[in-house]
């Protein structure tokens, strides 16, 4: 049965650790974080490695952005934050500096707080969540992370990514349209880039702002096939399913070839942030975050299944709060809002920060 316990912020743990403070400091104490458990680093400091993780590192930039949330559009100086991997230490920190990195919004604010996950004796992986204030909601939140994936027993070596739930926090414009309003407001029916899964290219334009994902394919023992995505080669979420945007039809029908014929998204982890939880238990439903590769980053062509994202799911905060901690059997798994918590109705309403009831549950290992 699934419980709700309370707030995250009780304690730090090996695999846990809380904190607040700029961006900085919050990438200092990711780092703190690594050492902690075991990762190598350069001079004892970024970048960073672990086994299969040969390279991650991080930079910054800053461009002006219209913030109709505070400044009633207004200009301000947002700070973006990229990770990169890398085949190595030199190379992850070349890629970061690429459009090909993961980029990660929000960075100008102060965060209220917050928590960094990890389970080393599952697979090297680090996850963050972010709470900041935007200046009018106090309750804005932001996940991202980086590592290998959860192979689930498969032989390959490994898949390494770096991803950010890419949603800004502050309205950029005073339009109540989705492809407007498409991260701040648009939540699963936006059509910005969600975190920890795929988008497909569109086939007719690509509105995506930022890149919310990059991964790369580890070649010792390499899944795919000749024709399908390289290994050692920095790959961007146009090569992976999109398995938890609802803004895209289902997987449509499968030609005689044996490809598919149409159809950008798919997706199993979608439901889970629409489900009801149970009134008799309080049981809500979790999805797994799985990766599938698309061997030609279009809607047509086969998929592979290579792993999931470790320890974090999808899931519906409807009669949760922020933080709340739910019990399932003997894991605790702490659920969190994509963005911000609010009504389906509020989506797309102009400069209304908000992501409906869809969230992302972080498994704590202590």
């Amino acid at each position: 049965m699934l419980i709700a316990t309370g707030s995250p912020f009780e304690r730090i743990d090996m695999t846990i650790t809380t904190g607040s403070g700029d961006y900085v400091a919050l990438m200092g104490a990711i780092l703190t974080h690594a050492i902690t458990d075991g990762w190598t680093t350069s001079g004892g400091t970024w970048p960073i490695s672990k086994g299969n993780v040969r390279g991650i590192d991080w930079t910054t930039f800053t461009q002006s952005e219209a913030d109709f949330t505070l400044l009633g559009g207004a200009s301000k100086t947002a700070r973006y934050v990229r990770i990169g991997v890398g085949t190595s230490l030199a190379t992850a920190t070349t890629n970061a500096a690429l459009g090909t990195a993961a980029h990660c919004p929000n960075m100008e604010y102060t965060f209220t707080a917050w928590t960094i996950y990890s389970d080393p004796t599952l697979c090297d992986y680090i996850h963050v969540v972010v709470n900041f204030s935007n200046g009018v909601n106090g309750d804005c939140y932001m996940h991202f992370g980086f590592g290998e994936l959860d192979k689930k027993g498969m032989a390959h070596t490994a898949l390494v990514y770096a991803t950010c739930h890419a949603k800004r926090g502050y309205a950029n414009t005073n339009s109540a349209d989705g492809n407007n309003a498409r991260d701040w407001n648009g939540g699963l029916y936006g059509s910005t880039e969600q975190g920890f899964t795929g988008a497909l290219r569109y086939n007719w334009s690509d509105l995506n702002y930022t890149n919310s994902t990059c991964f790369m394919i580890d070649g010792t023992i390499n899944p795919v096939p000749v024709g399908w995505p390289a290994a050692d080669t920095v790959l961007d979420p146009h090569d992976a399913m999109d398995t938890l945007s609802h803004h895209n039809s289902a997987v449509s029908a499968i030609n005689s070839t044996g490809s598919r014929t149409g159809g950008l998204s798919w997706g199993p982890a979608t439901g889970a942030c629409f489900f009801q939880a149970q009134p008799y238990s309080g049981a809500i439903t979790m999805s797994p975050l799985g990766f599938w590769l698309a061997q030609n980053g279009t809607s047509t062509g086969l998929i592979m299944y290579l792993g999931d994202f470790p320890n974090i799911r999808s899931c519906n905060l409807r009669t949760y709060a922020a933080g709340d901690t739910v019990t399932y059997s003997a894991e605790n798994w702490n659920v969190w809002p994509m963005l911000r918590l609010g009504e389906e109705n509020l989506l797309h309403v102009s400069s209304t920060i908000g992501s409906g009831y869809a969230g992302f549950a972080h498994k704590r290992v202590v």
